[in-house]
């Protein structure tokens, strides 16, 4: 991340610590009025003052640099799926964090694909792949998931014979 402050003059230059205290200053990273962290995996506070010398500084403003998490998305076990007699296929997935929002497109048109729950039921498979995107309202991330190959039965000698255990 990178943050900066201004306010501060020649003669009470800027100066970045890790700590409300004032005492653990951070030297590496500084350009100017900013600081440059290296990666950050977890919200963390930094505390701006315009500092003279150690006895001579004004109060620390805190600045905190908020880190959201990448959400996830993956495909559960077992899927993608055959489905309706080897024309469809269909697609249970988990995400992360439980309140992040999962969208499904056709790789190849972009066309919305409908997400019900935890699954995306019933892709024909003319749809080659499937795109799943995740939210959580700041980051997002994806997967694309391609079309298993479903074994089509040549004629159909009844109804029963040809349902899965999903009644499909």
């Amino acid at each position: 991340a990178t943050i900066s402050a201004t306010g501060c003059d020649a003669t009470y230059p800027l100066k970045w610590y890790s700590d409300a205290g004032l005492t653990t200053e951070i030297t590496t990273g500084i350009s100017v009025n900013n600081l440059t962290t290296a990666a950050l995996s977890a919200t963390t506070d930094y505390y701006a003052a315009c500092v003279k010398d150690a006895a001579c500084k004004s109060a620390g403003l805190k600045i905190t640099v908020t880190v959201t998490p990448k959400p996830t998305v993956t495909v559960s076990n077992g899927f993608p799926a055959c489905r309706q007699n080897g024309t469809a296929y269909s697609i249970k997935f988990t995400k992360s964090p439980s309140g992040a929002v999962v969208t499904a497109k056709n790789t190849a048109t972009g066309a919305t694909i409908a997400v019900t729950g935890d699954s995306v039921a019933n892709v024909p498979l003319s749809v080659a792949n499937v795109r799943l995107i995740v939210t959580n309202g700041v980051c997002k991330d994806s997967i694309e998931v391609a079309a298993p190959t479903c074994d089509k039965p040549m004629g159909s000698i009844g109804d029963l014979i040809w349902k899965d255990t999903d009644d499909n």
